[in-house]
Order: structure tokens, then sequence, then C-alpha cells
């Protein structure tokens, strides 16, 4: 997770279109154009929270976690 400060009329069509960003929680980013900044996300394929859609809570943060489980075989010689 990083956490960016500075304007975000700046960053976020930035980070909205960059292929490298998985995910975009715009709480706090103000007056956007959200539908602009959903679909620039849309073409990479991440997870977008505006701010109306969930409150601060774990759930706003599960949005963004992945779990993954991964195997490794035993070698028995």
């Amino acid at each position: 997770m990083n956490v960016l400060t500075g304007s975000p009329a700046e960053i976020a069509p930035w980070l909205a279109s960059h292929a490298d960003v998985n995910a975009l929680d715009l709480a706090g980013a103000g007056a956007l154009e959200w539908v602009d900044l959903q679909i620039a996300a849309a073409d990479t394929l991440k997870r977008v929270l505006t701010p109306g859609e969930v409150t601060a809570s774990p759930e706003r943060i599960g949005a963004f976690t992945e779990i993954k489980t991964v195997w490794h075989t035993k070698s028995m010689i």
C-alpha cells in the first residue's frame, strides 16, 4: 500500500490510468470527475472506491485486500 499526498486533481487521473496501480481509494479526493476516473481505471481493470460507496471501516480496507494460497511441494529425496 502506498499513501500519496498532494493535489488529488493532479494525482488521481495519473493513478487511475497507470497500469501498475491495482486499486484506487478516492476518499478525501473532493470534487473530482468520478466518472472520468472510473473510465480511465477500467482500461487497466483496477478497483475504484469513491467516497460515497463505503464509510471508513474494515470493509473499505477489505475491498482492496487479496488473499492467495500458495502451495509448495516438499521433496522427499
